[in-house]
């Protein structure tokens, strides 16, 4: 039925060419030809008259070639966003260099090439985020969009330049909910962000506590058991109740690890009469008399 109704339409000439109101020039838009009618202002609008001069002929095909030319392509700031792509954060051997101020440099020798200033955004970064997400991380950073600099870091799994990016700009992102966010897809390196956290200077944003009870909310037993080995090697006796929970989880479900730890002599200040009776029950009874014989030797001293 469609069909027969164009056909009918065709027929009676009921319609009109687009040819009879948009001839294009072939030619260079500095040349003219006295043939061409065209009719734009339904397409493209009024033609803004410049002050002193109020009979511009709208059909002039400069004109027109400069008025569609618009349409078409990139204006000079969209070319320059897309020739950030090609700008890189620099990183040193022993640390990155200050992120905003690479960005900065980069964007001001890049601005004096095009001769256009691009003023990165927030909102920018986000848009671009759709599309290219290394260069929505440069926008950030020179944006000073520190939350989502820290976001994208996480997303990018880079997760040492969280730490240093924070530094720099003196920014304290929320610790924890970056640990667990990580710890769902990455438990390794949720380990190393724990560790590095650890490092910081001014201590832990997180207590050791709370960060094994994240791990073993998971069952991440191996993983909990990394992080305390490495954060209690100082052997403190604040550490004690660490101490006891390391021996715990391991004397339950590996107990052979736990063993390796008693047998090391890497802990001193664990609740010595509950591990002397959870090394009984996993079946370590020599283990077991070891740590009891030295509480009794202790309590004597």
């Amino acid at each position: 039925m469609v069909s027969s109704q164009l056909t009918a339409l065709i027929e009676n000439k009921s319609f009109k060419s687009s040819k009879n109101y948009f001839q294009f020039p072939k030619n260079p838009p500095n040349e003219t030809s006295d043939t061409l009618e065209l009719d734009f202002s339904d397409t493209f609008g009024p033609l803004p008259l410049p002050a002193g001069n109020s009979e511009i002929p709208s059909d002039d095909p400069v004109v027109i070639y400069s008025r569609s030319h618009s349409l078409v392509g990139p204006t000079p700031c969209v070319s320059h966003l897309l020739n950030l792509r090609k700008l890189t954060i620099c990183e040193t051997d022993e640390s990155l260099e200050d992120f905003s101020d690479v960005i900065d440099k980069e964007i001001e020798e890049e601005d004096s090439e095009n001769g256009c200033k691009l003023e990165c955004s927030e909102e920018l970064g986000d848009l671009v985020k759709t599309v290219d997400n290394d260069l929505a991380l440069k926008i950030y950073i020179k944006a000073r969009a520190t939350p989502k600099v820290v976001a994208a870091f996480a997303e990018r799994k880079e997760f040492d330049k969280i730490l240093i990016y924070s530094k720099q700009v003196g920014y304290s992102p929320d610790y924890l909910f970056l640990l667990q966010t990580i710890l769902r897809s990455d438990p390794q390196g949720a380990v190393n962000f724990a560790l590095m956290m650890s490092q910081m200077e001014g201590g832990c944003p997180v207590d050791y506590n709370t960060i094994t009870d994240l791990f073993l909310q998971r069952n991440l037993i191996r993983e909990a058991t990394a992080f305390l080995l490495d954060v209690l090697k100082p052997n403190l006796p604040e550490h004690a109740h660490l101490q006891t929970k390391v021996l715990e989880i391991n004397l339950v479900t590996f107990p052979n690890v736990a063993d390796a730890i008693l047998t090391n002599g890497m802990f001193s200040h664990y609740d010595r009469p509950r591990i002397a009776q959870l090394c009984e029950k996993a079946g370590l009874y020599v283990r077991a008399l070891q740590v009891a014989s030295c509480q009794i030797s202790n309590v004597s001293l």
